[in-house]
């Protein structure tokens, strides 16, 4: 694994695990942290927003995109996910690895204090609409879009 790799899956893991209390997450919010992993045949895309705008674009191979929620357009379309993924935080399962979601499987996640809760979904239900976690996997695919047109070089 390349040192790039390895560097990604660490902001991966600390985003899931670190105490909220090392993110100086607010107390008693909904959520301060959310995103998910979208699995790709040689790749797996973790988008990470967190409750001061903090958004990430990281690659499972290696790189991303960090800081994009400078951006205005960014920061805004990361609330509105944050927000959402606040209402299902008691809906959605602890946490049980570090584990990718398999091919073709979309994994939300979602911070509340030192919890991590997690859904998981197939990309084709929720792209179509299927799915209860549809209308969140709508919200962060627009941060997605929203970190894309602003970082374009």
């Amino acid at each position: 694994m390349s040192e790039a790799a390895e560097a990604t899956l660490h902001v991966r893991e600390r985003a899931l695990t670190a105490p909220a209390l090392d993110y100086g997450a607010p107390e008693g919010a909904e959520a301060w942290l959310a995103g998910i992993d979208i699995a790709f045949p040689d790749v797996v895309v973790t988008l990470i927003c967190g409750w001061d705008g903090t958004t990430s674009l990281l690659m499972s191979t290696g790189g991303g995109i960090v800081g994009a929620g400078s951006h205005d357009e960014v920061s805004h379309a990361a609330h509105a996910f944050l927000f959402e993924a606040g209402a299902w935080v008691d809906e959605l399962l602890p946490l049980p690895d570090l584990s990718f979601p398999e091919l073709g499987r979309v994994r939300f996640f979602v911070r509340r204090g030192d919890r991590c809760v997690v859904g998981e979904a197939g990309d084709l239900e929720l792209a179509e609409g299927r799915h209860d976690l549809a209308g969140l996997y709508s919200l962060a695919q627009a941060v997605v879009t929203q970190v894309r047109r602003t970082t374009r070089s």
